[in-house]
């Protein structure tokens, strides 16, 4: 019966410390237009962040396009920023970009990935027009990922995001169940087996 706690035991500690990664994307073109996104996706939450819009949940249908844009109503006025907040922190982070013009004027719309310990990376999204065009994000355990409009809190100008994926290193919920049943299991047999021994005794 020990041998078999011991193993179980084992048997957990190593899935905890070698845990898989877990790569996700989110595509926005799953949603009707106008949908407000705020944390529909699990372990991902959604956010709008100053400037002359509301800040308020960000919807799909920017431009009239399917992607996630810095506005509450996919039309203007809309706010600086866009913020994508992980449960827990990410790597091999990437996300499609549309900034819909040059935004010359006032310069590039920019990215910042945050985690625990403050900024991890930060740079500046090429003048993107007419099409979602990737962007990767460098560094790991970012929890964090900030997108602005490249003009500040006192102008509005629209983006949008079209997908964003990462890899994260926690298993889904229905991973857990999985693995705590079968740790049950494996209690079970050993108790049904010590109860035979004892009684054949």
């Amino acid at each position: 019966m020990f041998k078999l706690l011991f193993s179980a035991g084992a048997i957990a500690l190593l899935t905890a410390v070698a845990a898989p990664a877990y790569a996700t994307t989110i595509d926005f073109s799953t949603l009707p237009l106008y949908t407000p996104v705020t944390t529909q996706f699990p372990g991902v939450t959604f956010s709008l962040i100053g400037g002359p819009g509301p800040d308020n949940a960000p919807v799909t249908g920017s431009f009239g396009t399917y992607g996630l844009g810095n506005s509450p109503t996919g039309e203007y006025p809309t706010t600086e920023t866009l913020n994508i907040a992980f449960a827990s922190g990410v790597k091999n982070l990437s996300f499609t970009f549309d900034n819909f013009g040059s935004n010359s004027e006032f310069g590039p719309s920019t990215y910042s990935a945050y985690g625990k310990s403050g900024l991890i990376s930060t740079g500046n999204i090429a003048s993107l027009c007419c099409g979602y065009d990737p962007v990767s994000v460098f560094g790991s355990g970012i929890t964090d990922l900030m997108i602005g409009n490249g003009s500040g809190g006192n102008y509005s100008w629209e983006f949008g995001v079209g997908q964003v994926s990462y890899t994260s290193g926690v298993p889904e919920a229905s991973t857990w169940v999985m693995m705590l049943a079968g740790f049950a299991g494996l209690g079970f047999v050993g108790y049904r087996r010590n109860k035979v021994v004892n009684f054949a005794a």
